[in-house]
Protein backbone atom coordinates (compact mmCIF):
# COMPACT_ATOMS: atom_id res chain seq x y z
CA UNK A 1 0.00 0.00 0.00
CA UNK A 2 1.09 3.84 -0.62
CA UNK A 3 0.20 6.55 1.79
CA UNK A 4 -2.20 9.22 0.40
CA UNK A 5 -2.03 12.82 0.72
CA UNK A 6 -4.06 13.13 3.90
CA UNK A 7 -1.90 9.90 5.55
CA UNK A 8 -3.88 6.94 4.99
CA UNK A 9 -3.03 3.78 3.09
CA UNK A 10 -3.90 3.70 -0.03
CA UNK A 11 -4.02 0.71 -3.30
CA UNK A 12 -2.07 1.81 -6.05
CA UNK A 13 -4.54 0.52 -8.07
CA UNK A 14 -6.84 3.01 -6.75
CA UNK A 15 -4.94 5.96 -8.39
CA UNK A 16 -6.54 8.12 -10.45
CA UNK A 17 -6.75 7.93 -14.70
CA UNK A 18 -9.51 8.44 -17.17
CA UNK A 19 -12.30 6.06 -16.76
CA UNK A 20 -12.48 3.76 -20.03
CA UNK A 21 -15.44 5.46 -21.65
CA UNK A 22 -13.35 8.85 -21.69
CA UNK A 23 -10.29 7.61 -23.71
CA UNK A 24 -10.11 8.77 -27.31
CA UNK A 25 -9.59 6.10 -29.88
CA UNK A 26 -5.77 6.78 -30.40
CA UNK A 27 -5.56 6.08 -26.91
CA UNK A 28 -7.80 2.87 -26.87
CA UNK A 29 -6.04 2.16 -30.15
CA UNK A 30 -2.62 2.06 -27.85
CA UNK A 31 -4.57 -0.75 -25.28
CA UNK A 32 -3.10 -4.07 -24.95
CA UNK A 33 -4.23 -5.43 -21.69
CA UNK A 34 -5.99 -5.43 -19.24
CA UNK A 35 -5.63 -6.12 -15.26
CA UNK A 36 -7.95 -6.95 -12.87
CA UNK A 37 -6.68 -6.25 -8.97
CA UNK A 38 -8.51 -8.17 -6.30
CA UNK A 39 -11.91 -6.99 -5.30
CA UNK A 40 -12.40 -4.55 -2.11
CA UNK A 41 -15.42 -4.98 0.10
CA UNK A 42 -18.13 -2.37 -0.94
CA UNK A 43 -19.39 -2.50 3.02
CA UNK A 44 -22.99 -3.73 1.56
CA UNK A 45 -21.94 -6.93 0.44
CA UNK A 46 -20.84 -6.60 -3.07
CA UNK A 47 -17.42 -6.42 -4.09
CA UNK A 48 -15.52 -3.48 -5.76
CA UNK A 49 -13.22 -4.22 -8.76
CA UNK A 50 -11.02 -2.27 -10.05
CA UNK A 51 -9.32 -2.81 -14.23
CA UNK A 52 -6.87 -1.14 -15.53
CA UNK A 53 -6.35 -0.74 -19.23
CA UNK A 54 -2.34 -0.62 -20.16
CA UNK A 55 -0.69 -0.34 -23.27
CA UNK A 56 1.95 -2.62 -24.60
CA UNK A 57 5.10 -1.10 -22.64
CA UNK A 58 3.04 -1.30 -19.47
CA UNK A 59 1.70 2.20 -18.70
CA UNK A 60 -1.80 3.00 -17.49
CA UNK A 61 -4.15 4.30 -19.66
CA UNK A 62 -7.61 4.18 -18.12
CA UNK A 63 -9.37 2.50 -15.21
CA UNK A 64 -12.67 1.51 -13.92
CA UNK A 65 -14.31 0.69 -10.51
CA UNK A 66 -17.76 -1.66 -10.71
CA UNK A 67 -19.22 -3.49 -8.03
CA UNK A 68 -20.59 -6.93 -8.65
CA UNK A 69 -22.41 -8.94 -6.38
CA UNK A 70 -19.96 -11.55 -3.91
CA UNK A 71 -21.00 -14.59 -5.80
CA UNK A 72 -19.11 -17.18 -8.34
CA UNK A 73 -19.68 -14.79 -11.31
CA UNK A 74 -16.64 -15.54 -14.05
CA UNK A 75 -14.53 -12.65 -14.37
CA UNK A 76 -15.09 -12.02 -17.78
CA UNK A 77 -18.58 -11.42 -17.15
CA UNK A 78 -18.12 -8.99 -14.82
CA UNK A 79 -15.63 -6.66 -17.04
CA UNK A 80 -17.43 -7.13 -20.34
CA UNK A 81 -19.65 -4.57 -20.44
CA UNK A 82 -17.18 -2.06 -19.50
CA UNK A 83 -14.62 -2.80 -21.37
CA UNK A 84 -17.55 -3.13 -24.52
CA UNK A 85 -18.18 0.48 -23.58
CA UNK A 86 -14.38 1.49 -24.32
CA UNK A 87 -14.57 -1.16 -28.01
CA UNK A 88 -12.39 -3.41 -26.73
CA UNK A 89 -12.28 -7.22 -26.24
CA UNK A 90 -10.19 -9.86 -24.38
CA UNK A 91 -8.86 -12.51 -26.57
CA UNK A 92 -6.86 -15.40 -25.47
CA UNK A 93 -7.17 -16.56 -21.81
CA UNK A 94 -6.75 -14.78 -18.70
CA UNK A 95 -3.65 -15.17 -16.33
CA UNK A 96 -3.25 -14.31 -12.97
CA UNK A 97 -0.07 -13.77 -10.39
CA UNK A 98 0.65 -11.13 -7.65
CA UNK A 99 0.31 -8.06 -7.87
CA UNK A 100 2.78 -5.56 -6.29
CA UNK A 101 0.46 -5.69 -3.30
CA UNK A 102 0.64 -9.09 -2.82
CA UNK A 103 -2.70 -10.09 -3.99
CA UNK A 104 -3.91 -11.81 -6.83
CA UNK A 105 -4.25 -10.00 -9.62
CA UNK A 106 -6.01 -11.29 -13.29
CA UNK A 107 -5.05 -10.08 -16.81
CA UNK A 108 -5.63 -10.50 -20.27
CA UNK A 109 -4.89 -9.20 -23.43
CA UNK A 110 -6.94 -6.89 -25.01
CA UNK A 111 -7.59 -5.13 -28.78
CA UNK A 112 -10.27 -2.58 -30.01
CA UNK A 113 -13.17 -4.00 -31.16
CA UNK A 114 -13.49 -3.94 -34.92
Amino acid sequence: MMPSSDGEATMPHHSDLPRLAALDDATLARARTVTVHSPDASGDGDLVWTLTVRDGEGEPLGRERLSAPDWPTPLAEIIAPHLDVAGLRVVGGWRTDLGDDDLPRHEARVRPDA
